[in-house]
């Protein structure tokens, strides 16, 4: 079984990854996501682009629900990474 298969298997069972599966399995996080990070280096990044985003949205950061880890994006991406 290939790693995508067992991320997958992992996922469905409502599982987490390790950082490192994750990250090694969905670069998308870092293209789509626009910054990867901590909660904190996510919202500077959001703070420092201020601009860019809608006067609706209040805070930068996105929870990446797939780590066991908490690391967070400046885009929620509404599609699951490995679905």
């Amino acid at each position: 079984m290939c790693c995508i298969q067992i991320a997958r298997a992992v996922l469905a069972e409502k599982g987490k990854l390790n950082p490192a599966e994750l990250v090694r399995l969905r670069v998308r996080y870092f293209t789509d996501g626009v910054a990867l990070g901590s909660k904190e280096f996510v919202e500077g990044i959001f703070e420092a682009q201020r601009e860019l985003f809608g006067p609706k949205r209040k805070e930068g950061s996105r929870r990446m629900t797939e780590s066991e880890v908490p690391f967070y994006t400046l885009r929620h991406l509404r599609r699951r990474p490995l679905g």
